[in-house]
């Protein structure tokens, strides 16, 4: 079994660099798309604590070259998810950590340190926040909030996220965006939201809070009729249950198509 409380101790270690505001800030892309110095600093702390604490594990991490992503345990990193969240001291903004088991999602930790929030899960032992257990709502379709994003790294899917949503809104009760993909994934794992959409995510974005929805018995997958990957970057659909997981999926894709 592995050990989370040890996770969750690295975890909150690498978080609570986020007091730090001593940073440099670079693009890497587009104007949207920032990596920070602190980031970097961050991922390199978790990389060296992380694969210390599980010999021969391998790492994928968003600032840094993939290595070891054959190895039987392979981390999957994002050091500040919510970036430009972070630089503008918006107070919405997480370490993500998952643990890959030959491919499989086997434990998962976001921690979002502005609000001393860990939510963590293990394969199979459920879904938690702060120690306590937690599980998806009851909301029916028409009652849920959405968690969703216009995707500021690939501004030309605004108008599909666009039509989806005028679809969508009549039909609930309203959207959010925290401007955190896994932020955003575990409001619907303890119940604050009901359904999450976001057209491209990158596997250190997704990996940990999926598992943390699946275990807090919501559904999370991706269009089409096959599973979550976390080698490329894929759409990810996310529901408090499998009835709206459905009706959701079935919009997204009228929009999208069946990947």
């Amino acid at each position: 079994m592995t050990d989370i409380k040890k996770i969750i101790e690295i975890v909150r270690e690498a978080g609570a660099m986020f007091s730090r505001r001593d940073f440099d800030v670079s693009l890497k892309g587009s104007i949207s798309d920032k990596v920070t110095t602190l980031d970097v600093e961050i991922e390199k702390f978790l990389r060296d604590k992380l694969t210390s604490f599980i010999e021969g594990s391998g790492f994928m991490g968003e600032e840094s070259e993939a290595k070891g992503l054959s190895c039987e345990y392979v981390w999957v990193v994002d050091p500040i998810d919510g970036t430009t969240n972070f630089i503008r001291d918006f107070g919405v903004s997480c370490v993500s950590v998952a643990l890959l088991r030959n491919g499989e999602l086997e434990a998962g930790v976001v921690y979002n340190p502005y609000r001393n929030e860990v939510f963590h899960a293990q394969r199979g032992q459920g879904a938690y926040l702060n120690g306590k257990r937690i599980k998806t709502s009851g909301m029916p379709f028409e009652n849920s909030i959405v968690m969703t994003s216009l995707h500021p790294y690939y501004k030309g899917n605004v108008q599909v996220v666009l039509n989806l949503i005028t679809e969508l809104y009549p039909q609930i009760d309203d959207t959010r965006r925290t401007g955190s993909a896994a932020i955003d994934l575990c409001m619907v794992a303890c119940g604050r939201a009901d359904m999450a959409f976001k057209v491209v995510l990158s596997p250190w974005d997704y990996a940990a809070a999926v598992l943390i929805i699946r275990e807090a018995g919501g559904i999370a997958g991706t269009l089409g009729e096959g599973d979550i990957t976390f080698d490329k970057v894929i759409p990810i659909i996310a529901a408090n249950n499998i009835e709206n997981y459905t009706k959701f999926k079935e919009i997204v894709e009228r929009h999208l198509g069946a990947g």
